[in-house]
């Protein structure tokens, strides 16, 4: 359950995020990004990525796995609207 509370929050930040962006701004992050957003959403593959530029070991425990991908996932969000989002 907080698995998907968690994940249900980060998903209304990136709405608000949507919301806030100018029509245009929202256009061209869809158009520009839609696979990056597809691959963020994607846990493994998005751990995988992080975890090879840092030169770190990727984590086994499912929780430190989902806390690590809510954490990039918050990150994307904030570099992509200027650090207006932060993590709850």
């Amino acid at each position: 359950m907080r698995a998907a509370d968690d994940y249900f929050f980060w998903l209304c930040a990136a709405r608000e995020c949507l919301d806030e962006a100018s029509d245009g701004e929202a256009a061209n992050v869809a158009a520009e990004d839609g696979d990056v957003a597809r691959d963020l959403l994607d846990m493994d593959t998005t751990i995988a990525r992080h975890c090879e530029m840092a030169a770190v070991a990727e984590p086994t425990d499912i929780e430190a796995r989902r806390e690590l991908h809510l954490t990039i996932l918050y990150q994307q969000l904030e570099q992509t609207t200027g650090g207006r989002h932060e993590q709850t």
